[in-house]
């Protein structure tokens, strides 16, 4: 492979011209990982084998070297270095965070829903939020980089609670193919029922100097 995200590893392949006398797992340099399961795996003794296992949390390019000098032949002639090609190694969960414009919503009012992600979203759809309180609509990408939705949520009539916006871990990935972090929003505090009025009379009829009390 020449690709390695979080979770992957890679299997480091090691050929010999002839069997190398002296060479040893401290013989090879490793930038990005570290090795795993080195052995011989061949019974010829000319191949190697070990396992790349990428650095957590990192983003970069890894690589596998063996310097010159490092083993000899069965003759006692040094041999020559080599390094693999390079590997992309991108082991970042990408992560989410949702805000809204506003923190309480009244009959008649809305609330503008922004999702801002650390790197491009892949699979990203308006599916994958869930929505407490209310309805969203008019879900879009919101900025030229593709990292930045938004969405306006319209709470539900006549009902008094809290509302949220919800999007559930690896429901989306990075470019690499990292499962991204879930993310919630701020509680919303959602009131749309209008108040009303109750008038009584103590009395339904009335004569000649009597009152009701109202």
């Amino acid at each position: 492979t020449t690709a390695l995200k979080a979770g992957e590893s890679a299997t480091i392949t090691f050929t010999f011209s002839e069997v190398p006398v002296g060479f040893v797992e401290g013989d090879i340099q490793v930038s990005g990982g570290r090795l795993e399961d080195f052995a011989i795996s061949d019974t010829d003794n000319k191949i190697y084998t070990a396992t790349l296992i990428p650095t957590a949390n990192s983003e970069g390019s890894g690589s596998i070297t063996v310097a010159s000098n490092r083993y000899t032949d069965a003759a006692g002639n040094y041999g020559v270095g080599a390094s693999a090609p390079s590997l992309s190694i991108d082991t970042i969960a990408p992560t989410l965070t949702i805000t809204s414009d506003t923190t309480a919503l009244k009959a008649g009012e809305s609330a503008i829903i922004t999702f801002t992600f650390s790197e491009v979203p892949v699979g990203f759809v308006e599916g994958d939020i869930q929505v407490s309180g209310g309805a969203l609509e008019d879900f879009a990408v919101s900025d030229s980089n593709n990292k930045i939705y938004t969405a306006t949520i319209v709470p539900t009539p006549n009902s008094e609670g809290s509302g949220s916006i919800t999007v559930a871990s690896n429901r989306y990935t990075d470019v690499a193919g990292n499962n991204g972090v879930g993310a919630s929003s701020p509680s919303l505090s959602i009131d749309t029922l209008a108040p009303t009025l109750s008038i009584t009379s103590d009395t339904t009829a009335l004569k000649a100097g009597e009152s009701a009390i109202i």
